[in-house]
């Protein structure tokens, strides 16, 4: 038997509660999807997700910090500064924070030893 490649397509025989397959029949029809699509689209994005406990975690950080800036004196300094910006601006200066702020956590999270705190 040849081997197969990655990029091959091979049937499987699946097993699963008429409760689940309804389910996964509704949502596919939802998203105008096959149900073959549905199931094979809900598998693989289940590998990209983070564990729940690690988006527990780093919300918990994410939080704290945001705290942390909104102390009185980052606060007023940061609300001064933009104060003098439009709102275009505004938004993008707060989108460019809360990413960083999250890269931050999110690297802080994989390298633990070396998070500034």
């Amino acid at each position: 038997m040849p081997r197969r490649s990655k990029t091959d397509v091979v049937q499987v025989n699946l097993r699963l509660r008429e409760e689940l397959r309804q389910r996964l029949v509704r949502e596919a029809e939802r998203t105008g999807r096959s149900f073959n699509a549905e199931l094979v689209k809900r598998l693989d994005d289940s590998f990209d997700r983070m564990p729940a406990d690690q988006v527990l975690e780093l919300t918990a950080e994410v939080l704290k910090r945001v705290s942390d800036l909104l102390q009185p004196e980052e606060f007023k300094a940061r609300r001064e500064k933009l104060a003098k910006l439009s709102e275009e601006e505004v938004a993008a200066e707060n989108e460019k924070a809360i990413t960083e702020l999250f890269k931050k956590v999110a690297e802080d999270a994989q390298e633990p030893d070396k998070a500034i705190k």
